[in-house]
């Protein structure tokens, strides 16, 4: 477990390991996103930053504080509803056409929140499981091509890591959740995570030389709590993380820190140096798809997951998503 003293060398180093990493913030213009960028415009001398969301004023402060942080970086906000499918992928086809040929070091998502009512879309999905799972894996996949030219790529996902549900309560038939009465904030949350980190295991073995981590950031104060429970009972909550959560420019520290160390490299490294000393999910030391707790340890379940490769869940999860896309968008995916 790395300790924050370590995590502050590490990301220190960056300014002359890494001095102009392309980041995309999906999720970006508030709490665990935000604080994130600015933890990277902080250490890199000419970071490329795009930030993604659906709040416009947000973005434009964001973007401003971003240059004040650092003057030589590269700042772009693109506004945008995640929470249909034909938005992300405009968003994706945007994003690639800009970046062309260019490397993306870290793709950090981080959209969804805390919803207590269900919510279907005009494409039949709800849509903040949308913003936790669907959203998050057709930007992934759209930018792998980019992410996989960068010398140690990166797919950083913010959730519930560690929570994932046993297979017995995994409805292989209702991923989605699209059956009546099936929703619930707590069953919408354990779904999304379990099928996050099911899924970065099967992107893992596809893609090699990408590296994937699932962080649950411990309790954190962000504008989450009011937005899901209102302004009472969610800044009550709010004050209460305040006092006992890990702080907001701490998690960003360490969220940096694992978008970035060789302690977390691919399950095949293009930069040779065995620096890998966290065990992945699959349980092999460098196995490139970890699940994190906040302070950047492992917090996998060697036993579950070791039951849903052995009956074959992760491929599955992924076939439905898939599937999922090209329902939505009419065109094939691989």
């Amino acid at each position: 477990m790395p300790t924050l003293a370590q995590v502050h060398a590490s990301n220190a180093l960056l300014a002359t390991t890494s001095p102009s990493l392309t980041a995309i913030f999906i999720g970006g213009t508030s709490g665990i996103g935000e604080a994130t960028a600015k933890a990277l415009a902080k250490r890199i001398p000419k970071p490329t930053i795009y930030i993604v969301g659906r709040n416009e004023t947000a973005g434009s402060r964001i973007l401003q504080e971003l240059r004040a942080i650092q003057p030589d970086g590269e700042y772009t906000f693109i506004s945008a509803d995640l929470t249909l499918l034909k938005n992300v992928d405009a968003v994706a086809t945007d994003l690639k056409a800009t970046l062309k040929n260019k490397p993306v070091d870290i793709l950090f998502l981080s959209t969804g929140g805390l919803s207590m009512t269900r919510n279907d879309t005009t494409e039949h999905l709800e849509s903040n499981h949308v913003l936790r799972y669907y959203a998050r894996s057709l930007l992934t996949i759209s930018l792998l091509p980019n992410l996989s030219l960068s010398r140690s790529p990166r797919v950083i996902n913010i959730l519930a890591a560690g929570k994932e549900i046993p297979y017995p309560k995994l409805d292989m038939t209702n991923l989605d959740l699209h059956r009546p009465n099936s929703f619930s904030l707590t069953t919408a949350g354990y779904y999304a995570t379990t099928m996050l980190s099911l899924s970065q295991e099967y992107l893992s073995t596809k893609n090699p030389g990408v590296s994937f981590a699932h962080v649950f950031p411990g309790f954190v104060a962000t504008p989450v709590f009011t937005r899901g429970f209102g302004n009472i009972l969610g800044g009550a909550i709010d004050a209460l993380v305040r006092l006992f959560g890990v702080g907001i420019e701490e998690c960003g520290e360490r969220c940096l820190f694992v978008a970035t160390s060789g302690a977390y490299p691919p399950l095949k490294s293009k930069q040779g140096v065995d620096t890998a000393t966290c065990t992945a999910s699959t349980g092999v030391v460098g196995g490139g798809c970890y699940v994190l707790g906040y302070d950047g340890r492992d917090v996998s379940d060697k036993g579950l997951f070791g039951g849903y490769r052995e009956r074959g869940v992760p491929e599955r999860v992924w076939g439905h998503t898939i599937g999922v896309f090209e329902r939505v968008l009419g065109r094939g995916f691989e």
